[in-house]
C-alpha cells in the first residue's frame, strides 16, 4: 500500500513537494485556494475537482434567515433602515486605499452604513507597516470599524448589500459569496510587486473597479440598478472560473475527497 501525501498549495514549492512524492513512491493530493493552472494539471495529468470554498459554507446556510440578520444588524450597530456597503483594504507599504478613498466613503455615510475593515498590519504600532493616518481615519467616529483580528467575516458578508474592496482575498470571497462588488484602484499598485503580479489585477476584466479622480460618481452608481445588473453575467463567469459551481456545500465535498483518498 502506497504511502499518502496531502499539499496545501500548487505554487511553485508545492508543485516542487508533489513531484518529489511522486518520485518518492508516495500517492499525492494536492489542494489550492483557487484553480490549478493549465501548465500543472498538463505536469501530472490527474483528475482536478472543484469544491468552492468552504470556509463560507454557512453564508449560503443563513441567506434566508432573517431572525439572524436582523440580530447582526444590531451587534454590528447598523441602522436597518440603511443599506451596508463593507469596505476592506489591503496594506501596503506603497499606498492606502484607505487615506485616498477616506472622503469619498465618508459621504456614502449619510446614506448607507460604512462598515470599515482596516488590515490589521496599519493600525497597530507595534508593526512597521503601522500607519498612523489610517489609524487616526479608524478612530475618527465617521465608519462602523470592525478591526477584530478573529472576526467571522461570514457575519459581516451576510449583513452587506455591497462589498468595496481593492486587492488580495477580500475581492475572492465577495466574488464566491456572488455580491456586488466594486473594486478600488490605487496608483501606485505597480509599485507593489506583490499586489500587481497577482490575481487581483487579473480579476478587474471581471469585476467593476473606480480610480480615485472618479470617486465623486460612487454615490450615482450605487443607485443604478442598471449597473450592477449589466454586471452579473461577468462576475458569474468569474465566480466559476475561480471556484466552480459549488454553492455552499463545499466543506462535505472536500471531506469526502480527502476521506476517498486517505
Amino acid at each position: 500500500m502506497k504511502n499518502k501525501c496531502v499539499i496545501l498549495g500548487s505554487g511553485i514549492s508545492g508543485v516542487g513537494t508533489a513531484q518529489l512524492a511522486i518520485k518518492e513512491g508516495f500517492s499525492v493530493f494536492v489542494s489550492d485556494s483557487g484553480p490549478i493552472k493549465s501548465d500543472i494539471k498538463d505536469k501530472f495529468k490527474k483528475p482536478v475537482f472543484e469544491m468552492g470554498y468552504p470556509r463560507y459554507d454557512s453564508y449560503f446556510n443563513n441567506l434566508d434567515n432573517t431572525v439572524f440578520f436582523n440580530k447582526l444588524l444590531e451587534k454590528y450597530s447598523c441602522n436597518q433602515k440603511k443599506k451596508t456597503i463593507l469596505w476592506i483594504c489591503t496594506v501596503s507599504e506603497y499606498f492606502s486605499t484607505i487615506e485616498t478613498y477616506v472622503e469619498a466613503m465618508g459621504k456614502l455615510t449619510e446614506k448607507f452604513n460604512v462598515i470599515l475593515r482596516p488590515h490589521p498590519l496599519e493600525i497597530d504600532p507595534q508593526y512597521s507597516r503601522y500607519n498612523p493616518r489610517v489609524d487616526a481615519i479608524v478612530n475618527s467616529n465617521v465608519f462602523i470599524v470592525n478591526d477584530n483580528p478573529y472576526q467571522d467575516m461570514t457575519e459581516l458578508y451576510l449583513i452587506s448589500d455591497y462589498v468595496f474592496c481593492d486587492y488580495g482575498g477580500s475581492i475572492f470571497s465577495a466574488l464566491y459569496m456572488d455580491m456586488n462588488i466594486m473594486l478600488l484602484n490605487h496608483k501606485n499598485v505597480y509599485m507593489d510587486s506583490g499586489v500587481y503580479e497577482s490575481t487581483s489585477m487579473e480579476i478587474r476584466n471581471y469585476l467593476p473597479s473606480i480610480n480615485e479622480e472618479s470617486a465623486g460618481d460612487i454615490d450615482n452608481i450605487l443607485s443604478n440598478k442598471l449597473f450592477w445588473s449589466s454586471r452579473r453575467s461577468k462576475r458569474k463567469k468569474a465566480r466559476e472560473l475561480y471556484f466552480g459551481k459549488n454553492v455552499g456545500l463545499s466543506s462535505a465535498l472536500a471531506a469526502d475527497k480527502l476521506m476517498e483518498f486517505l
